[in-house]
């Protein structure tokens, strides 16, 4: 049931996530949308055939390619507007994240389960409240 819960959020926080996304023009914002929703799917596709609240080592990877990403789309210049689209906070929650698998190993898998829930929650309406801010700003 939890599980269940959680999905349905987290794929309502996607659909609004990718719908904020398409309203803009900016390529940058586009990318980092595409690589947060790869990221979820995969990991729920690799929970699903693994059955199990951690992979680790595939959580990991994904959380190290994220950072990357983010990494470089916060030095990607566009135009004449070269500043940057997200801003370091961005790799600081997926920083988080990618620390938060430790507690994996320390601590409940439950504890686990809502701890990264939440960071990732927490990124995911960031970046929505990113998009919209450099949207309302332009006005």
């Amino acid at each position: 049931m939890f599980k269940t819960f959680i999905t349905v959020v987290f794929l309502a926080l996607m659909v609004i996530l990718i719908l904020s996304a398409w309203l803009v023009k900016d390529r940058r914002i586009h990318i980092g949308v595409l690589a947060i929703v790869f990221s979820w799917v995969t990991s729920n596709v690799i929970h699903m055939m693994i059955d199990d609240y951690s992979p680790l080592l595939v959580e990991i990877i994904i959380n190290i390619a994220l950072i990357y990403i983010f990494f470089q789309l916060h030095f990607w210049p566009v135009g004449e507007n070269s500043g940057p689209v997200w801003p370091v906070y961005m790799m600081v929650f997926e920083l988080c994240i990618f620390l938060s698998h430790m507690t994996r190993i320390t601590m409940s898998p439950t504890y686990y389960v809502i701890l990264i829930n939440v960071l990732f929650g927490v990124e995911v309406l960031f970046m929505i409240g990113v998009i919209w801010f450099n949207r309302f700003k332009k006005r």
